[in-house]
């Protein structure tokens, strides 16, 4: 597949390994400015990704589901919580695409998981979006989808892509 593409050499034979678990939670990390990627995640991303595992262990979903990190660009090691499966991916190839026309590159980078066949539900959060609950039901819902929510200054039912779920 297209998404499968981008994922990187080994990494693309590795996260296309079976996983006992049916569904992921998959965080996205880009520092957004390429100059600046090291095998370093920055500490409040970090966090993060500490306190959204954290969070998937205490409501249960980690028996049901992986986290995954996604990070852009090929790096051979990454420093996060050892529970987290790393799955690197080759964002240049987004960028120039994206690049002139107006699309947001880090945003559509989100799109790599629908490619990750391994699993039939993934679930796509933000860094900054805090579980507060068991989210194991969201795995049920239809797929593709994403949070919406109304405003009086946004309009209703606008879509957010904080949160999305596909089915690969």
């Amino acid at each position: 597949s297209i998404a499968q593409h981008f994922l990187c050499g080994a990494m693309a034979a590795s996260s296309a390994l079976p996983s006992a678990k049916a569904f992921a939670v998959v965080n996205v990390y880009s520092s957004g400015d390429p100059t600046r990627m090291s095998s370093t995640i920055q500490l409040p991303y970090q966090a993060s990704i500490f306190a959204t595992h954290q969070r998937l262990k205490e409501t249960g979903a980690l028996v049901l589901a992986d986290h995954v990190l996604m990070v852009c660009r090929c790096r051979a090691e990454v420093s996060t919580h050892p529970g987290v499966r790393v799955v690197w991916f080759n964002c240049s190839e987004i960028d120039a695409v994206a690049r002139g026309k107006g699309l947001n590159g880090p945003a559509l980078y989100k799109m790599i998981a629908f490619g990750m066949a391994t699993y039939s539900r993934v679930l796509v959060l933000d860094l900054d979006t805090y579980i507060s609950a068991d989210i194991r039901g969201a795995f049920q819902l239809p797929a593709p989808g994403m949070v919406r929510w109304e405003s009086t200054v946004a309009g209703p039912f606008q879509p957010n892509s904080g949160v999305i779920l596909a089915a690969p």
